[in-house]
């Protein structure tokens, strides 16, 4: 376990067409993040097709570009009662230290009558996640803003391997004078 926010959630926001939620986050050390958890409620209908959790790089603390790695789970075998569920990654992704990163949630078959719930720290400003925040879109991931207010966070966990010493970076033959 890397980065997590997983304690005081309060509130849920919900995920479905084209309203996409994600979370950044800020790893303390270098790590393959391999899987993802995330705390879900089923609040309403028989969402059809996926929940999908993805890894996105960040521009200017909000998500960008293409997904790096994937996961995803159908939508409704989501409980209706607030549970974890847990990611695997299709591709294991070097993270690197001090740079943010997303996790972006989505359920693109959802609609207003059938959607699932992200739980979060929305009131209590005493349990936040200090490396990131919740963000938010409502074009399919085409523009994202934070989310809510500056103490407002998703349940999450990052799960990944250390980065052996082999993996690092060496420097070899150069004669420095």
């Amino acid at each position: 376990l890397y980065e997590y926010l997983n304690t005081g959630d309060d509130d849920y926001s919900t995920v479905y067409g084209a309203n996409w939620k994600g979370q950044t986050f800020t790893p303390a050390t270098a790590h393959t993040v391999a899987s993802t958890s995330s705390k879900l409620i089923k609040v309403t209908g028989t969402p059809a097709g996926n929940f999908v959790a993805n890894i996105r790089a960040t521009t200017a603390g909000l998500p960008s570009g293409a997904n790096l790695a994937t996961s995803s789970m159908v939508a409704n075998n989501i409980s209706t009662t607030a549970t974890w569920y847990g990611f695997v990654l299709d591709a294991g992704v070097l993270l690197t230290a001090g740079t943010q990163y997303a996790i972006v949630w989505s359920v693109p078959s959802g609609d207003v009558s059938n959607y699932i719930g992200i739980r979060m720290v929305y009131q209590n400003a005493s349990d936040q996640y200090t490396g990131g925040k919740a963000v938010t879109s409502a074009d399919s991931g085409a523009t994202w803003s934070q989310a809510y207010n500056d103490y407002s966070d998703f349940m999450f966990e990052e799960w990944g391997d250390p980065v052996s010493a082999a993996a690092e970076p060496q420097m070899s033959g150069i004669i420095i004078e």
